[in-house]
């Protein structure tokens, strides 16, 4: 802790030996915990503690920030294990341009050629290390951005020797803004990577992503749309060329909303026996994010089965609607559909398989053959005249296709949910609110049979605004758990100091699954143990 101490100090002398106009702000967040998780080939109870300690400076100076983090994840709570400095940067701002050396994240439109970005939870970091320069203006706008990335897929850091994708990015962004309500874009990314692939040899690879897109906003409707063209080309291999399609339409009323989002993600389209190696180098690389185009829910049920998108073989839609009923009741309605884009028949070599179009490849199918994904979502929500004081009612209708063909063995396995999850928060009066959850979820899962139940329910109370006591119970008449359980209980206390110090403490039995934000997923392992958050800012 001593490094801590000695930082703070640097920057306190610092900020009183320069002029007023410079600042200094400071943030820490400790996570800790000790227990058991229930994991591994054998599922056996292995001991988990860990203990992250993150501590992000930034200082403030006329159009410069400087920033760095403090890291102590040893051992850490999900990833790898990692004690120093990381982060630093310099952001310089003037006038129309800026300038930002060290650490970056960045977007280039909604992501198909460039995504850097950090999900510390999920273990996923596709940020560099690097130079970016822009210049924004009322017609033009313009980013030039490189770097190097050392990436590790999280689906592999829990072996030995967890395998590091080296990138050397280079990025180009162009905006024009002929009339007010258009804007034209484009961007080109280009990456030389080396890729250790446990199963391909052909690991070094140079690809070239071109993009263009092309933004409207009239009145209260939005149109987005966008299209990348990626082409790979490997040692001693010949070129591989994909693509990606995004579009999105939106209309904002008094009244009601509307989102209507298409994909049609082509990146990497190959046949079952090359899909199972997730290191090949033709696929979308871990610098390419775009939208998923599916709800992403806040209901802890509705999370346990997510949709794991497939952005190399994928198309789909969404549509997401609100509607006003009265000045304090809202409806939402979401409805998605996804698929893969053929289907394929082993031919008569032994690794070779024949494309079989079946429908609109362009559309998303509920053929099996095509591993459709398809979910109904509605929601009620009623505030009362406290606007502290609500009702939240859903329903959930989700199912899911897992088909593939491998000529020697067929799998054609299914999984539906029904989902029904409440909400009810009430203030009681100036010092006390409580909030009541409750989730009741059937899930059918086949061709193995598999019936069963889950149900969730949690209650909290918030004193004072400070003061925060709750508990949250789950049980299942599932027969399949990896640890046997049939229930979980886990009891959790927080305070608040000031505005923006707070500490979490929460002990019992956590129930595992999988997760998801953007696309990144990841296995949580059942817990038992404590949990310790505090969080602090200066």
């Amino acid at each position: 802790m001593k490094i801590y101490t000695i930082t703070f100090i640097i920057f306190l002398t610092i900020s009183k030996l320069f002029s007023q106009n410079i600042s200094i702000s400071a943030s820490n967040q400790l996570k800790a915990g000790s227990g058991y998780e229930i994991g591994g080939v054998y599922l056996h109870k292995n001991k988990k503690n860990y203990f992250d300690n993150i501590s992000d400076f930034r200082l403030f100076l006329p159009n410069t920030a400087i920033g760095f983090r403090l890291e102590y994840a040893n051992p850490p709570e999900f990833g790898l294990k990692f004690v120093g400095i990381r982060d630093v940067f310099v952001d310089y701002v003037k006038d129309n341009f800026n300038i930002r050396a060290g650490y970056i994240n960045d977007l280039f439109a909604r992501g198909l050629s460039l995504n850097l970005f950090r999900k510390r939870e999920l273990a996923f970091d596709s940020g560099i290390e690097g130079l970016r320069i822009g210049y924004e203006g009322k017609f033009i706008s313009g980013k030039v951005i490189g770097g190097d990335l050392n990436f590790v897929d999280p689906t592999n850091i829990f072996i030995n020797n967890p395998i590091t994708e080296n990138y050397k990015i280079r990025g180009l962004n162009l905006e024009i803004r002929p009339i007010t309500y258009l804007l034209i874009g484009g961007n080109f990314v280009h990456t030389e990577g080396f890729i250790p692939s446990p199963i391909s040899t052909l690991d070094s690879i140079e690809a070239n992503i071109p993009e263009i897109y092309l933004k409207s906003k009239i009145s209260d409707f939005d149109f987005f749309i966008s299209y990348a063209i990626k082409r790979t080309l490997q040692k001693n291999s010949s070129t591989k060329k994909g693509s990606g399609l995004y579009s999105s339409f939106s209309y904002a009323g008094e009244k009601i909303g509307l989102t209507i989002e298409y994909k049609d993600y082509r990146f990497d389209i190959v046949n079952p026996i090359k899909r199972a190696d997730v290191f090949r180098p033709t696929r979308a690389l871990p610098f390419q994010n775009p939208p998923t185009v599916h709800k992403e829910h806040s209901f802890t049920l509705l999370q346990r089965f997510p949709h794991v998108v497939d952005f190399n073989d994928e198309v789909g839609l969404q549509l997401d609607a609100f509607f006003s009923i009265t000045n304090s009741t809202t409806l939402n309605t979401n409805f998605s559909l996804a698929s893969r884009h053929f289907d394929y028949e082993k031919g008569l070599n032994p690794l070779e398989f024949n494309q079989k179009r079946l429908g609109i490849d362009w559309l998303p199918s509920l053929d099996r053959k095509r591993s459709p994904f398809w979910e109904i979502y509605f929601d009620i929500e009623h505030f009362y005249d406290d606007a502290d004081s609500y009702v939240r009612l859903g329903l959930n209708r989700r199912s899911k296709i897992f088909y593939e063909n491998l000529g020697f063995y067929v799998s054609d396995l299914s999984l539906r949910t029904l989902t029904l999850p409440a909400e009810i928060q009430h203030r009681w009066n100036s010092y006390l609110v409580t909030k009541l959850t409750s989730e009741s979820q059937w899930v059918f899962e086949y061709t193995d049979d598999k019936k069963y139940y889950n149900h969730l329910v949690g209650l909290s109370g918030n004193l004072f605004s400070k003061l925060t006591v709750g508990f949250r119970y789950e049980k299942t008449t599932s027969k399949y758990e990896p640890e046997g359980r049939k229930d979980w209980f886990v009891v959790e206390f927080g305070y608040r100091f000031g505005m923006a110090n707070s500490i979490i403490i929460n002990y019992g039995r956590e129930r595992g699954g999988k997760v998801c934000t953007q696309g990144i997923c990841r296995e949580i392992l059942p817990y038992n143990g404590l949990r310790l958050n505090i969080n602090t800012n200066l």
